[in-house]
This record gives structure tokens, sequence and C-alpha cells, in this order.
């Protein structure tokens, strides 16, 4: 499984496919069909699809290790966001925003209650949430999450690069009212 992450990141999704594969096959021979360490595995198979824009093939496979982590683990265990965030995300492409947005607020209580106020991870479900937000057209919804992403990315020693820049790219669609408080003109 490492193997076929290390090909994954490198883009060489067709050498990662058959050894993440064959790692699901040794992973439910020894520690059974519902084992977390399963989950993991199904879901680096189900980031390749997405990757690769193969949804249909995702699609079983995100469900699939997000059942065995909800049966394996507390509702709020933080390991379940991932999980929930990458299901969201495949349906967020597929156009079925009224899926994918309960499963990202899920996955941001999660990630709020377990990995605190600054966590890049939860900068992350942020953006994902607020951008969900503003295609459906709920701006005012979507900028104090983008906002709050923002914020902490730029005051974060960790932040990724490419998120901060996708964030500024998000608020930066949204219409200059949306959502800020109105001052009263006299």
């Amino acid at each position: 499984s490492n193997l076929a992450w290390m090909y994954f990141t490198q883009g060489l999704f067709e050498k990662a496919e058959p050894l993440y594969r064959r790692a699901l096959d040794v992973f439910a021979r020894a520690l059974g069909p519902d084992h977390p360490d399963l989950a993991i595995t199904l879901n680096n198979l189900g980031a390749l699809y997405y990757k690769q824009g193969r949804y249909a093939a995702a699609l079983p496979v995100f469900r699939r290790s997000l059942e065995i982590k909800e049966r394996a683990l507390p509702v709020d265990h933080p390991d379940l966001a991932p999980a929930l965030n990458n299901l969201a995300m495949l349906y967020r492409a597929q156009g079925r925003h009224a899926e994918a947005g309960p499963l990202l607020e899920q996955a941001l209580r999660i990630r709020e209650k377990s990995l605190g106020p600054a966590h890049p991870e939860l900068a992350r479900s942020l953006f994902n949430l607020g951008r969900l937000y503003r295609e459906e057209g709920r701006a005012k919804e979507a900028r104090p999450l983008l906002e709050r992403a923002l914020a902490m990315l730029e005051q974060g020693a960790t932040a990724s690069p490419v998120l901060l820049a996708d964030v500024r790219r998000e608020i930066a669609t949204l219409a200059p009212d949306s959502g800020r408080k109105k001052v009263k003109s006299e």
C-alpha cells in the first residue's frame, strides 16, 4: 500500500491501481472484510479513481470505506472526517450538492471538535464547505467559512500554499457585500 501511495503521488496511476487492489485482497484475507486498515486502502483507491475522473468507480469504493469506518469508530472520531470529505467531494464533482453538503458539514463538526481551532485540516473543511455553498449561490453562508479558513492559513506556518491560493480565489469570486454586515450611513 505504501508503494501504491508513492506511485499515486507521482501521478503513476497505472502502477498504483494494481498495488492498491492487491493490498485490498491481502488486508481482507488477513484482517477481515471490515477492518479499519482496509478502509484506508479503499479510501486511497477511491482517491486514485477520483483523480482520474473515474467517478463511477470511485463511488462504491468511497462508500465502502466510509461504511467500514462508521462501524468501527465513534461518530465523532477524527478518522471519519477524511472519508466523509472524500465522498462529499466526489458528490460535488458530480453536481450532487444536496448529498455533498451534509457530509461536508459533518466532517467540519468532527474536525472542529477533535482537531482544535487552528489545525490545517480544519481550514480544508472550511474551504470545501464554503466553496460548495458559493457554488449553490449561498454566498452569505460561504463568506464567513472562507474568511475563517483564510485567517487560519495566513497565521499557520504549515499552511498549504495551494490551499491558501484556492481560498483567496474563492473569496474573490464572492460578491463584495455578500455576508458582510451593512453599515448604516447617515
